[in-house]
């Protein structure tokens, strides 16, 4: 029986090798790191003299960088292949760490970060490259393992943040744990650089046409027939990826300020909710991955969007400085990040499904660049009214977009006749 079992999780796993493969390593090995910095950099942007304005600020302008930086990367991706252009700028990704590491003011990071999302020219390349190593039968399936292992490395991370800022404080411990994101992102763009295979035919990345002026010229027609694409075939995805980019990662800077600074949460508590999340997003995902594949990337997103709206309205709720404090605030962080892992799988593989593989750098590229931007212009007002009107108002946009997106789900949304492979 155990043979027969063992034999069954082989046949169910044995796509998950190769390009999927390196991929989900090199994001086992960086994200522990990532994660410690993201548990507390909003607040370490604030003691180098930030207010949350220019907070709010730093993150979209850095979003709007990533996001124009995308349109020459999606060319790259479609036009030259996907592994170069990924290999070499994850060592330039991993080296934007050090400034951060070394700030001496806010104005440091604004610099850091639009370093950092300059690097992030290989973003579309890395996720046309792993949508194109995953059987389209498979994609929920696939995104959930690649989601789930480098959660479960991840699991202690808010740990390991909160031990150097507490023993170190918050600037110097932050500093610690830049140079340890550093240190991480330098062995993935060497297991990258060696290990990861080209995706895109060589018919396409070796044609004798791309040194010539006219190759260049065709760089602004294919943006026009990818947004000619997304707004005839994808125009959903577009308003969804809009509306849940916003609600996982626009508004994320506010949680950690907003726990803080308004309910009353300590450095050294803020560890635990953020663990706790971890380990909800941890047992939600593979879960919501099978569920993808089984009945659907609508059914899912309705689920994530419900559970996205219920525990967003729990946050807005929370009081601050009582007993009920901390057992609310973390039940609900943990609860929108189970709605993360459901939309961060389910979106993903719907997009998959939409998108051509010769077409996908640059239309994804393009998708980003909608919706990054929009997402950057929202969070940067959210910081502003953060700080003028009501420390809630980030969250209560992030709700209003998550109704639009529920109702659209429900009422407008359609699984695709035919997954594009």
């Amino acid at each position: 029986m155990s043979l027969v079992r063992f034999l069954n999780l082989k046949e169910n796993f044995s796509y998950f090798r190769g390009n999927l493969l390196v991929l989900t390593l090199s994001w086992v090995f960086w994200t522990p790191a990532m994660v410690m910095v993201y548990t507390y950099e909003p607040n370490y942007i604030l003691a180098l003299g930030a207010d949350t304005f220019i907070m709010g600020a730093i993150y979209g302008i850095s979003t709007v960088v990533l996001c124009l930086t995308r349109i020459p990367g999606g060319f790259i991706a479609d036009r030259f292949g996907r592994k170069w252009v990924i290999a070499i700028m994850s060592f330039g990704a991993a080296l934007t760490y050090l400034p951060y590491a070394f700030a001496q003011s806010w104005q440091w990071i604004l610099v850091a970060a639009t370093l950092s999302s300059l690097t992030l020219i290989y973003q579309p390349a890395l996720m046309a490259a792993f949508a194109d190593s995953i059987p389209a039968e498979k994609r929920g399936k696939g995104y959930a393992l690649s989601n789930l292992l480098p959660t479960i490395a991840c699991v202690f991370s808010p740990t390991v943040a909160g031990y150097f800022v507490l023993t170190r404080g918050l600037v110097d411990g932050m500093r610690v744990l830049y140079l340890l994101a550093a240190g991480s992102g330098l062995i993935v763009a060497f297991l990258r650089l060696f290990f990861l295979k080209e995706t895109l035919p060589k018919r396409e990345t070796n044609s004798e046409e791309k040194d010539s002026p006219k190759h260049w010229r065709g760089f602004k027609t294919e943006y026009l027939d990818a947004l000619k694409f997304i707004f005839k075939n994808a125009p959903l995805l577009l308003l969804l990826r809009t509306v849940f980019e916003f609600a996982s990662y626009g508004s994320w800077p506010f949680f950690v300020v907003f726990a803080t600074g308004f309910l009353g949460v300590s450095d050294g508590d803020w560890w635990i909710i953020f663990m706790v999340s971890q380990v909800a997003y941890l047992v939600g995902a593979m879960p919501m991955g099978v569920l993808t594949d089984k009945i659907g990337r609508r059914k899912v997103l309705i689920l994530s969007a419900s559970i996205f709206i219920l525990s967003t309205m729990l946050w807005v709720i929370t009081p601050p400085h009582t007993w009920l404090t901390m057992f609310s605030a973390t039940t609900s962080f943990a609860l929108i990040q189970l709605a993360v892992a459901a939309s961060g799988i389910a979106l993903p593989a719907f997009e998959a499904d939409l998108i051509p593989r010769s077409k996908r750098g640059n239309v994804m590229a393009t998708l980003m660049l909608v919706y990054g931007i929009t997402t950057a212009v929202i969070t940067t007002i959210g910081g502003l009214m953060y700080q003028e009107v009501a420390p809630h108002f980030p969250f209560l946009i992030s709700l209003a977009l998550l109704l639009i997106g529920f109702l659209t789900v429900v009422f407008r949304m359609k699984e695709p006749s035919k997954r594009e492979i």
